[in-house]
């Protein structure tokens, strides 16, 4: 069993903030899979492997510990904790609004966001509901709802 993999998942899952079930569901297996995973009873197939990388934004030679690079090399990362980040990427998004025109839709907004493959805010990799909520509030900033 590889060790070093089953320790990475937890600490995604544990930094993600989000419940194992959640995680699980996002890539389409059973929860009890998933736990039989983080606690090094079972060896993911190399499809999971990739899934679970995708899924959390880093590299799968991390992930199996072969590697100390967290984050693959291409990858926007983009840390709300961050000003000059945040300011960059609302830059992006007045950009996109321009271009594309007004109101903001979740679907523009999403497009924004789904140019940055890790999202963070301080030590917290934020999820995808993280994100929806985001989304939703400036949603209602732009349109003043």
């Amino acid at each position: 069993m590889n060790k070093k993999f089953a320790e990475r998942l937890n600490e995604l899952i544990r930094e993600s903030g989000m419940l194992k079930k959640e995680v699980a569901h996002g890539i389409g297996i059973n929860p009890v899979t998933l736990s039989r995973y983080i606690g090094g009873h079972q060896e993911p197939k190399a499809d999971i492997v990739i899934a679970l990388a995708n899924y959390f934004g880093v590299s799968v030679e991390w992930l199996l510990g072969e590697s100390n690079e967290k984050y693959p090399a291409e990858r926007k990362v983009i840390d709300f904790s961050d000003k000059d980040q945040v300011v960059t990427m609302l830059l992006d998004f007045a950009a996109h609004l321009e271009k594309n025109g007004l109101p903001a839709t979740y679907v523009d907004l999403k497009k924004v966001f789904e140019e940055y493959d890790h999202i963070q805010w301080g030590d917290r990799t934020l999820t995808d509901t993280d994100i929806r909520y985001i989304v939703k509030t400036i949603k209602g900033i732009v349109e003043g709802d």
